[in-house]
């Protein structure tokens, strides 16, 4: 791995997104990096680290973050190009605590050392001495809208001090950095990672599970399963049975993949399922043009 040069970094909502940008990418002989993070280009092992330096008092640390600072839900490389896919969550946080702002200020900061002066934060390390490259890619789901979703993208440009506006599948250059955006959609207007995914899953091999995982997914009907119930402790014995009085919004398409996944992988979640059930194939010569264009888009970076 030391002739990587050019750092892409992904920005996604949440780990189904990860999950199968993964597994889009190895489709491309993309390889996983599982070895030891001082293995990989120091900027990026000192990144990680900087998110456990930041931690004043382990008394103060909840549970979850550790697996919350500064770490990507994978790492992959190819050539000279390493990519991290980050499951960054929504965009309901105000700018000035976005998760999304301060881990691209953070890396671009390894841009430039303590007295200003341009600097390479690969040498003394054993990787290139070339010159680095940085890209940040935003992705979303266009859900109602697609406009809206792009229209975040921008909103951290500005924040970024950059006046040049972004489309789907399109970079800017601000300073030898990229910056993308890509919306995953079923018609470029409204839709989900799901409508992309299902274009690979619903295949005449599959088409007789999908039935019946539809079949299975009509229980849904029953308000018990379409409102979200769980059990709380309204004291140190005794069981209370909550529900919201909003009624929970049902995702079709994750909950079948979900009655198809625990066929072939009993007790593991979508993101397994995802990243290593054969629903999903992804062979040469026969990708279809909307996966291809998720493959340009990091080839591209």
């Amino acid at each position: 791995m030391t002739n990587i040069n050019k750092i892409v970094i992904a920005l996604c909502e949440g780990s189904h997104d990860t999950a199968f940008l993964y597994r889009v990418l190895r489709s491309d002989c993309y390889r996983l990096f599982s070895d030891e993070i001082n293995q990989l280009p120091n900027v990026v092992t000192q990144f990680i680290k900087q998110g456990y330096q930041k931690i004043d008092t382990l008394e103060t640390l909840k549970l979850d973050a550790l697996r919350n600072y500064n770490i990507p839900n994978k790492i992959l490389y190819k050539d000279d190009t390493l990519v991290l896919l980050y499951a960054m969550g929504g965009d309901s946080e105000k700018m000035e605590n976005s998760k999304r702002l301060a881990l691209i200020n953070e890396y671009t900061s390894t841009l430039i050392s303590s007295n200003s002066k341009e600097f390479n934060p690969f040498e003394e390390d054993g990787f290139s001495t070339k010159k680095i490259e940085y890209s940040f890619l935003f992705f979303y789901d266009a859900d109602e809208d697609a406009n809206k979703q792009i229209l975040k993208s921008n909103n951290y440009l500005k924040e970024l001090g950059i006046d040049e506006e972004l489309k789907h599948n399109q970079y800017i250059k601000h300073k030898n950095i990229n910056y993308g955006c890509f919306i995953f959609s079923e018609d470029g207007t409204k839709g989900t990672l799901e409508n992309i995914m299902f274009d690979l899953i619903e295949t005449d091999e599959n088409q007789l599970l999908i039935n019946d995982a539809k079949k299975y997914f009509e229980h849904i009907k029953d308000k018990r399963y379409k409102r979200k119930r769980s059990i709380n402790y309204i004291d140190d014995s005794c069981e209370e049975i909550s529900k919201k009085k909003k009624q929970a919004k049902v995702y079709e398409k994750k909950s079948i993949l979900g009655i198809m996944g625990q066929l072939q992988n009993s007790g593991s979640s979508n993101i397994v399922t995802i990243e290593h059930s054969d629903y999903i194939k992804l062979e040469k010569g026969s990708i279809p043009m909307s996966i291809q264009e998720i493959i340009d888009f990091f080839n591209n970076a």
